[in-house]
């Protein structure tokens, strides 16, 4: 049996593997995909402030997770997300993972949520938003990134996971 940190990094390695894919397709297509990229950027966006309200109690009342950005901006998300990420997870103890954050969405509700939780929602959000960006790109002729977690696990397995 897998315990919450080891699930969690193994969450986290495929997220990062399915931005990375999914990053790869928008800039390997030969059509501009303005919705799809704008997904993209959102759940990038979310990721980062959903850190900084863990690391820092940023309140992001008001914040707006759908900007405008760049596609060096996205790429450079990608990374740092990534990193950040993994250096929370790596320093998490099991009963920290338990912890509750108080903070505050975008309107302004206080929420307490676990550690636990909240990463499990990132990474469950920026899935949600990569099949978004993967429908917007195949309705416009294009093609998207296959980032199904099992194709993950597939790479896993056969050590080609990038």
């Amino acid at each position: 049996m897998m315990n919450t940190i080891t699930a969690l990094k193994q969450l986290l390695a495929y997220n990062d593997w399915a931005n990375r894919h999914t990053l790869h397709a928008l800039k390997q297509s030969s059509s501009n995909h303005p919705k799809a990229f704008r997904a993209f950027a959102h759940s990038l966006i979310a990721e980062r402030e959903w850190l900084l309200r863990l690391k820092e109690n940023k309140d992001t009342t008001g914040f707006d997770f759908w900007q405008e950005v760049t596609l060096a901006e996205v790429e450079t998300l990608v990374a740092e997300n990534s990193e950040a990420y993994k250096e929370l997870i790596e320093a998490s103890t099991k009963d920290e993972l338990d912890s509750v954050a108080v903070y505050k969405n975008s309107k302004g509700i206080e929420y307490r949520t676990s550690l636990r939780d909240i990463l499990t929602h990132v990474f469950l959000h920026s899935a949600y938003h990569r099949g978004q960006v993967a429908l917007v790109m195949r309705e416009a002729g294009g093609v998207p990134a296959y980032t199904d977690y099992i194709a993950f696990v597939r790479e896993s397995e056969r050590g080609t996971n990038q």
